[in-house]
């Protein structure tokens, strides 16, 4: 059968996959450029990680800092970290998500609740978009049967359509009395759907596939952690991402794509 199951013992290979994880991420802030060495190249850095964070280029003021950190021997993620889980990008996240599940934006009190939450109480993404998938409007919205709430969790979080097999498993778990927010968690723990996270990161921030060592080792980093927004960070704090920000020569046109997607378009929906 071809249905997503939730990760079995995550916590018992967190340690280590964070730990590889670190390791992983120091080595590409090593690979980096030397601090300073060129600061048009840092402005434009900074440039690249706020189109691809919050979808928009870098104030003055923001550029300055950015270029003054590295000049100073700053590291990236000491910047790209905070921008990964600012009020900004979550805002936009708290839209992006209304949009792609609910297909609506969100009234002003709900906002700021899930904002409250991603922001004060240190839950993932993935979380929030489990109450989504969970709560009576998105069934509501769904249809009147399993079978469609099972549909819909589907083309919302795999952009598949079920088998048969698939079908009758989940809608069994549902018949069984599991809640829908648990069979949604499923959902988005599943590999299958990490595989297609990472898959989308890597086409948006670095504009190619990842390989098969780097899929694997990152799907294994998000059923570790569940937390996305590292992980875009960790993308963004490459050595690839910022020589792939750099304006190219006159001479030479860009055949990978757009320099940098706004974060905001890989969730769901």
């Amino acid at each position: 059968m071809s249905h997503p199951a939730p990760p079995r013992h995550p916590r018992r290979r967190s340690a280590a996959v964070l730990a590889s994880a670190v390791a992983t991420v120091l080595a590409l802030v090593a690979g980096g450029p030397p601090a300073g060495a060129d600061p048009a190249s840092d402005a434009a850095y900074a440039d690249g990680a706020h189109r691809a964070l919050v979808g928009r280029d870098a104030t003055e003021d923001e550029t300055a800092t950015w270029v003054a950190t590295l000049g100073g021997g700053g590291s990236r993620s000491s910047l790209v970290v905070p921008l990964a889980g600012s009020e900004e990008l979550e805002t936009q996240l708290v839209e992006a998500e209304y949009l792609g599940i609910l297909g609506r934006t969100p009234e002003a009190e709900g906002a700021t609740f899930w904002l409250d939450f991603l922001q004060q109480r240190g839950a993932t993404l993935r979380s929030f978009e489990a109450r989504l998938l969970g709560s009576p409007e998105f069934q509501s919205r769904a249809g009147s049967t399993p079978e469609d709430l099972i549909d819909a969790y589907y083309d919302v979080v795999l952009r598949r359509a079920p088998s048969s097999a698939d079908t009758d498993f989940w809608v069994g778990e549902l018949e069984a009395g599991t809640p829908p927010g648990t069979v949604a968690r499923g959902f988005l723990g599943s590999s299958e759907a990490r595989r297609l996270d990472v898959r989308l990161a890597f086409d948006g921030f670095l504009g190619r596939t990842p390989d098969a060592e780097g899929l694997a080792f990152w799907v294994d980093v998000l059923g570790a952690t569940g937390d996305e927004q590292r992980f875009w960070a960790s993308l963004v704090i490459s050595r690839e991402f910022y020589d792939r920000v750099q304006p190219m020569p006159a001479t030479r046109a860009r055949t990978d794509g757009p320099v940098a997607v706004p974060v905001r378009l890989l969730v769901l929906g």
